[in-house]
């Protein structure tokens, strides 16, 4: 008997050296023949974790599991993104094998999810999450995980307008899905020819050589599944937006947002929705009467009106600083984020009436508006970011620093943002932005070719708090400091000072008791640091520049430790 399942017909999987995660362009229901072998699980326990145990069921897909080519609703599509037609104009079908769990893989996935639930501490639940993982045999090192929005419905039968995936929204005990409902999926593939994956240890930077880092690459996915990804697709009209759309309220083009979505800012610093009023008036728009962005995590969210997507539009530099000069150009119902001008869409650009625009777009006061040189080029930095309460919160020394402003990685001429760098446009074919990656230098949740931590940044901890998730920071990290100080003329410095007074104590795997993220940074460390966990680090130093002045006791005596670690950069002095 055939099963209803949804199909993801137009998945693009996007290029990346050892991580990979899905972008749908939109999704049909389609009919997918049972393949006959019935489900097979895994469990995997958590007994020994607080507050209490819990239990992940996998829902495995291998070759002993599920034997034979088969069909998993792809299907063959050409460089522009159409469908391949066969001799009777039927579109062709990607049949699939799986492969077995090849030797250590099991228990190296198995200690990737128990480091995920010791870090996001889900709340007790009746429900077990059930997560399908399929073992694929594409030798790419590479790896994908999706769940879908979880939409709930109002008294009224509409949907509440602000989600979690439904992975996130069982962990957080807001959703009990039914028996043997999948919340997440998971792709693993294998590595390379001549390649394996790095399964032999855990470590803070990746130490895998030429092999590709497995821990690293599950804890990548799940913070996928987990929340960190955005909805971007062609909407009816064919206009790029956000959110999960559906045939109801306004212009039928009311959308559902999840909690990541309602963090991004666009280029200019204004969030991804609009609203509709009851009279049909519109507010969110960047005018005189803007509101506070909503805050996804109040206790009580009030909306008056319907939320809408902005359409997403790419501008090249030369039409940023054209908008720049006149912000009438800005249209209050686009989000803009910056592209070549090889990428994109044709309809891409400012194309609104200036006359009707009202002067309504004041730029956000604290986003960049100096110029950028025309002749940059922008690649996958595309200006917009990540912003919320718990990132500011890390952005910040002590609520007495104004906000750090994050640079870019690779010396990027896009101006320094005050939240967290997303990915933009990927390749000089992309006709929409990615939006789905963090691009802090080297990080763990960036799409960069190369990168140099295993585990999470404090900053992209705490996007999984702006999530929704009870995550003691505290325990990871003692201070984190991302601001940075200033070249000027003549090469001048001008550094900025801290003096860290801040102690750490901790036996957390990964533990920093102090990390250097910006450039040009003068500290000096005046209280004892403790990281005795596992791979634990008494002071990490990234970033250009930076000098360390260690006036106190460091320590990191767990396995794996390092005392000091300096990870990356130049002209830097201890």
């Amino acid at each position: 008997m055939p099963t209803k399942n949804k199909v993801l017909t137009a998945a693009v999987l996007l290029a990346c050296s050892c991580l990979l995660a899905p972008y749908y362009a939109h999704a049909e229901e389609e009919d997918i023949p049972d393949c006959g072998h019935g489900q097979h699980y895994m469990d995997i326990n958590m007994d020994s974790a607080t507050p209490s145990s819990y239990t992940y069921t996998f829902d495995i897909y291998t070759a002993s599991t599920h034997p034979g080519p088969h069909w998993r609703g792809e299907y063959q599509m050409d460089d522009d993104d159409e469908y391949i037609l066969d001799a009777n104009g039927e579109k062709i079908k990607v049949y699939t094998s799986y492969r077995d769990f090849f030797a250590g893989e099991e228990q190296a996935f198995s200690k990737s999810i128990a480091y995920i639930h010791n870090m996001i501490q889900p709340n007790p639940t009746e429900t077990v999450p059930v997560i399908k993982l399929e073992l694929l045999p594409d030798k790419d090192a590479n790896a994908a995980a999706s769940s879908e929005t979880y939409i709930k419905l109002n008294d009224d039968g509409k949907p509440v307008q602000i989600g979690d995936t439904k992975l996130a929204a069982v962990l957080q005990g807001k959703y009990q899905p039914e028996d043997n409902d999948i919340v997440a999926e998971i792709e693993v593939d294998l590595a390379p020819a001549g390649t394996s994956w790095y399964i032999d240890k855990f470590p803070v930077l990746p130490s895998n050589g030429i092999n590709s880092d497995y821990y690293g690459t599950i804890a990548h996915e799940m913070f996928h599944a987990l929340g960190l990804g955005a909805n971007v697709s062609a909407d009816s009209s064919g206009d790029i937006t956000f959110g999960t759309s559906g045939n109801y309220g306004h212009n039928q083009s009311m959308a559902v947002f999840n909690k990541y979505e309602m963090g991004i800012r666009d280029v200019f610093g204004r969030v991804v929705y609009y609203a509709y009023n009851e009279n049909g008036n519109t507010y969110y728009d960047g005018g005189e009467d803007e509101q506070q962005p909503i805050n996804p995590n109040a206790s009580n969210i009030t909306i008056n009106g319907e939320l809408v997507s902005r359409k997403i539009v790419g501008i090249t530099v030369s039409q940023y600083n054209e908008m720049l000069r006149d912000e009438e150009l800005i249209d209050p119902f686009t989000f803009y984020v910056l592209k070549d001008a090889e990428q994109g869409s044709e309809e891409d650009g400012p194309t609104i009436d200036v006359e009707q625009s009202n002067n309504k777009h004041a730029l956000v006061s604290n986003v960049n508006t100096t110029p950028i040189d025309a002749s940059s080029q922008v690649n996958q930095y595309c200006g917009a970011y990540f912003t919320g309460e718990n990132v500011e919160k890390v952005l910040t020394i002590n609520n007495t620093v104004a906000i750090a402003k994050i640079a870019w990685p690779d010396d990027s001429k896009v101006p320094a943002v005050p939240g967290l760098p997303l990915n933009g446009y990927e390749g000089d074919d992309a006709t929409s932005p990615e939006m789905s990656h963090i691009e802090l230098q080297n990080a763990l949740m960036s799409h960069q070719a190369y990168r140099n931590w295993c585990s999470f940044t404090e900053a992209e901890l705490a996007l999984m708090q702006d999530l929704g998730y009870n995550i003691d920071r505290s325990k990871y990290f003692g201070k984190s400091i991302y601001n940075s100080g200033t070249v000027g003329e003549n090469e001048t410095i001008n550094y900025f000072t801290y003096d860290n007074t801040q102690g750490f104590n901790s036996a957390q795997m990964h533990g920093i008791g102090l990390h250097v993220y910006g450039s040009y940074v003068d500290v000096t460390q005046s209280a004892t640091l403790n990281a005795s966990g596992y791979s634990g680090i008494g002071i990490r130093v990234d970033g250009v520049g930076n000098k360390v002045t260690i006036d106190s006791n460091i320590s990191a005596n767990g396995e794996g430790g390092n005392g000091l670690l300096v990870a990356y950069g130049k002209e830097h002095n201890i």
